[in-house]
């Protein structure tokens, strides 16, 4: 138990697993160790398969080195290492927990119409089979481009419980009480 381990995906990266992870690592005073898997190429569509394997080891190369980057940025004095390799993820990920304290991983690749991982997960085997815990770590759903107003969706869940928000000029709270969700504005029961 040495390290806390990030399975890095070259294609899709997942910032809310490095995050977590280095937040992981940064509390139990551990090293994160950054790991991305380059899978063989197969030639099962007439494509040349160096060139593409050539092509995922630069950019998991470029995804290994902004990661790096980002860790530096969160957490300065958290010591950080490196790996690439050349296999199939799930293989290599699992070679490498048997000395890790904790495995994170982002979740992706799911079915869409059962929302069961897909071809080409690690998620599903790393839990299996791993030597430590592992942890998936979900991008967030429905992100927009500015995060929603905390008061329009308290509105409603008062709305759905039977109550309203007491509002005094211009549709602020009463007495200048605080937000919905910050201090909680006065309910009042709604006449039925």
């Amino acid at each position: 138990m040495s390290d806390v381990l990030l399975g890095v995906d070259p294609h899709e990266l997942s910032i809310p697993a490095l995050i977590w992870a280095a937040d992981a690592a940064a509390r139990r005073g551990l090293p994160l160790r950054l790991v991305a898997a380059v899978p063989t190429g197969h030639d099962r569509i007439g494509y040349d398969p160096l060139a593409r394997q050539g092509s995922v080891r630069i950019r998991a190369e470029s995804a290994l080195a902004n990661l790096e980057d980002l860790v530096r940025e969160l957490h300065g004095g958290l010591r950080t290492a490196t790996e690439l390799v050349i296999g199939p993820p799930a293989t290599v990920l699992l070679a490498r927990t048997a000395r890790a304290a904790i495995a994170v991983v982002g979740s992706r690749h799911l079915g869409r119409a059962a929302g069961t991982p897909g071809r080409g997960s690690v998620v599903v085997p790393l839990a299996a089979h791993a030597d430590c815990p592992v942890v998936v770590v979900r991008a967030p759903e429905h992100t927009a481009l500015r995060p929603p107003d905390p008061r329009r969706r308290c509105g409603r869940e008062q709305d759905l419980r039977g109550s309203r928000r007491l509002r005094g000029r211009g549709g602020e709270p009463p007495g200048g009480a605080a937000p919905c969700g910050v201090g909680q504005a006065p309910l009042v029961p709604r006449a039925r």
